[in-house]
């Protein structure tokens, strides 16, 4: 039986390099890119079930700098990256992201 694929969110985001995605709930998702610029960029994305389509929600802005390598984790309303920052060593950031994925804000 053929499986129909149909693309979500296409053109939504721009050019990204490493990717970390991880979820508050079955329908908030937020991912951390490596942006066309180079620099740490957090989108939060909205899939409310059963509906299949994506919606970008919010970002986070210039509010990281330069990075090579990003992970992502998820802990309450916390997320966590974990990046190698420009100069190549281990950065961790703090970011603040409310109920209904409004401003994303770094902490720490």
């Amino acid at each position: 039986m053929p499986t129909f694929i149909r693309p979500q969110a296409v053109s939504f985001a721009g050019e990204a390099n490493a990717i970390a995605i991880d979820a508050f709930n079955d329908s908030e998702i937020l991912t951390a890119v490596k942006n066309g610029s180079g620099n740490l960029e957090l989108i939060a994305w909205r899939c409310a079930p059963p509906d299949t389509d994506v919606t970008r929600v919010s970002d986070s802005g210039s509010q990281a700098g330069s990075i090579g390598e990003v992970v992502l984790s998820v802990i309450g309303r916390t997320a966590i990256t974990a990046v190698r920052n420009g100069s190549g060593n281990l950065f961790m950031i703090l970011w603040d992201v409310p109920p209904g994925l409004g401003s994303i804000t770094r902490t720490w």
